[in-house]
């Protein structure tokens, strides 16, 4: 079994390339992200994590989708900046 090695090199450029693909930049996502941070962590916490008929739910941030966990930290993430 090969394991595929990383460099701190390339690590460092996925990380970059995931921060730099962030939608913080992106006026529509913006005030999507607005409408969540208003919200208390306790509304935040009953957003379901899945439709009912069992699919994940996303949540529209700009022009993409996040599901509940991804949302609900990225949240948190602007929150303690």
């Amino acid at each position: 079994m090969l394991k595929k090695q990383f460099t701190a090199k390339s690590i460092k450029q996925r990380n970059q390339d995931a921060v730099n693909s962030l939608p913080i930049y992106d006026n529509k996502a913006i005030q999507d992200v607005q409408v969540y941070l208003s919200l208390p962590a306790e509304e935040l916490n009953k957003l379901p994590q899945f439709t009912p008929e069992g699919e994940i739910a996303f949540y529209q941030v700009g022009d993409d989708l996040m599901g509940k966990l991804s949302l609900l930290k990225f949240i948190e993430t602007l929150k303690n900046k």
